[in-house]
């Protein structure tokens, strides 16, 4: 999200975060109001993994900046499937594994995640 905020902070939007939720707020010009967007971006490594892979939709599946499922490795993201078992980003991916043996365990796309906030930014400039 990176370039998504640079870009919207160019853009005079305000952005502010709190828990996994980012909102950007734009002042319109001569105007008291403002407009505020919601973007659950919740999910966003993994939604991003699921539209490479669709095969890996409904799984138990977690985002990794190593990829492996050994080590200190923690979950950058992690599917719904995955939160029922327990699942939660910044949790080892080996106590991840204890909780769902089954867990597909996958490594980070930066270079994906920019170009998908890339398109996220241009819908917003729409």
């Amino acid at each position: 999200l990176s370039n998504l905020e640079d870009n919207l902070d160019s853009q005079n939007f305000v952005l502010s975060q709190q828990d996994d939720t980012h909102t950007a707020t734009l002042p319109i010009p001569n105007s008291p109001s403002k407009i505020i967007v919601y973007v659950d971006m919740d999910c966003f490594y993994v939604s991003v993994a699921i539209s490479q892979k669709p095969y890996l939709e409904g799984l138990p599946l977690v985002v990794t900046p190593s990829g492996r499922s050994t080590g200190t490795s923690e979950v950058s993201s992690a599917s719904y499937e995955a939160r029922k078992y327990g699942i939660k980003p910044r949790m080892l991916v080996s106590e991840a594994l204890k909780l769902c043996p089954d867990l597909e365990v996958l490594p980070c796309d930066f270079e994906k995640y920019s170009k998908v906030s890339e398109k996220i930014y241009q819908i917003f400039m729409k």
